[in-house]
């Protein structure tokens, strides 16, 4: 995991919590409560705090060169990969219905068809365009505008899918355990729902 991961997280909540805001100005339902998002913020603010602190360890050293070449491509420290992970198993457990394994899937494919549409629809226009006719190409522009923007959250989802996946998979040791008694794969629960349980109770003591 590395700056990537976490700048396409940061963004991917960002921009839902800007819709909820939204959503509350012009009366429309809430789909996320205002307290898992005061929740997911606090969970957020420890999760720059890691970050902070992984730049004061790495001030003064090599890793200092490469993260100032490189910032978003240095791997995250031990201690900021898990206060991610926590965010992200707490993500999951208050908004299922936004960032589950499946929603971020189907979300990530909506995003990817829009650019699509837009960059066929902007192209097509395009092609229109001429100085008679200024209306198509000022649609071009538009549409292949709405496609970079559609590109991005499609890329900014289908990280932060990959890493809710790679938490939701059992690790090596579950899946080396057969035995008669094992239960099911649909009566066992996932490895995510697993972790999130064992942070709340870990949180209550």
């Amino acid at each position: 995991m590395n700056g990537f991961d976490v700048r396409a997280i940061g963004w991917v909540v960002t921009r839902d919590a800007c819709a909820e805001i939204a959503r509350a100005l012009f009366g429309a339902r809430r789909q996320v409560a205002p307290e898992a998002l005061r929740s997911l913020g606090k969970r957020w603010l420890a999760v720059l705090a890691c970050l902070r602190e992984d730049a004061r360890v790495a001030s003064g050293n090599l890793l200092q060169l490469l993260r100032i070449l490189q910032p978003l491509r240095t791997a995250l420290s031990p201690k900021s990969e898990a206060a991610v992970d926590d965010f992200v198993l707490h993500m999951v457990s208050c908004c299922p219905q936004r960032y589950s394994e499946p929603a971020l899937r189907g979300r990530c494919l909506s995003a990817a068809a829009q650019a699509f549409v837009g960059f066929v629809g902007g192209a097509t226009a395009g092609s229109f365009a001429a100085p008679e006719r200024m209306f198509f190409g000022d649609m071009a522009i538009v549409l292949l505008v709405m496609t970079c923007g559609s590109l991005i959250s499609a890329i900014h989802l289908w990280r932060t899918y990959r890493i809710v996946k790679r938490l939701n998979r059992p690790t090596v040791i579950e899946a080396s355990q057969p035995g008669p008694s094992a239960p099911s794969s649909s009566d066992r629960p996932s490895p995510l729902a697993a972790r999130t349980d064992t942070r709340e109770r870990s949180n209550r003591q």
